[in-house]
């Protein structure tokens, strides 16, 4: 199933994808580094701006990399293909709520 949101700045996610101007980065199950824009993650999930307040390294060892990935994705593009790896992830389906009900209100 594939949620699609419009995406005002399509090239924010070539930046993110070659690392260009990130200033703060996601570690993942495992290590992996996603680095990533505040003001993009902070405007997709304004949740995570606590998260931000003091930090520029945000650890999530309980998402693993591919899940990061699918998140950032629809962060950045507008587009969330749900999948068994993703409904499954309580952090997932935490955002994924949180930007439906954000949409309805």
């Amino acid at each position: 199933m594939a949620f699609v949101s419009s995406n005002p700045y399509p090239n924010n996610n070539e930046l993110r994808k070659q690392g260009l101007f990130c200033d703060a980065v996601f570690v993942a199950a495992g290590g992996q580094l996603f680095p990533v824009h505040k003001t993009v993650v902070m405007t997709a999930a304004p949740a995570c701006a606590s998260l931000f307040a003091n930090e520029h390294e945000i650890r999530l060892p309980n998402v693993d990399g591919d899940t990061l990935v699918s998140l950032l994705e629809f962060m950045y593009t507008g587009e969330l293909t749900l999948t068994k790896n993703t409904t499954n992830n309580p952090f997932c389906l935490i955002f994924y709520c949180s930007y439906e009900q954000k949409l309805m209100s």
